[in-house]
């Protein structure tokens, strides 16, 4: 059985897809979260806390609803000097969209303790990839 359940594992790992990362990975949530690179975890104080720390939307102590616009024009090119199939070579593909988020803390006896919090974002160049 130790031998069947090794094996499986083996496989499992031969056989594994790749990855990809969404625009939100690589890029950011909002315009902050891209100016530093994502590290965003404890630095959040606004409604990209549904994004990158659902347990920060408790920090702001006042209601916040936020509009922004955010676009990425990629000017990175990969040119491999051997044809691969496997690595061809890329430009990161162009995207921009709006995001609108809103913040509410709950005030009363739970107040600092409880707070309700969405983002959404809107693609503006395409909606399916």
């Amino acid at each position: 059985m130790r031998i069947r359940s090794l094996t499986l594992a083996c496989w499992l790992l031969l056989l594994s897809l790749s990855a990809e990362a969404s625009v939100f990975d690589i890029y950011g949530f909002d315009p902050r979260g891209m100016a530093m690179g994502g590290a965003m975890t404890a630095a959040v104080n606004d409604y990209s806390a549904t994004y990158y720390n659902p347990g920060a939307l408790t920090v702001p102590k006042r209601i916040i609803l936020s509009l922004g616009f955010t676009s990425s024009f990629p000017k990175l090119r990969i040119n491999r000097s051997v044809a691969n199939p496997d690595f061809p070579s890329i430009t990161p593909g162009f995207f921009s969209g709006i995001t609108l988020g809103v913040l509410f803390p709950i005030g009363g006896p739970i107040k600092n303790k409880l707070a309700f919090g969405f983002s959404l974002y809107f693609p503006t160049n395409k909606i399916v990839g």
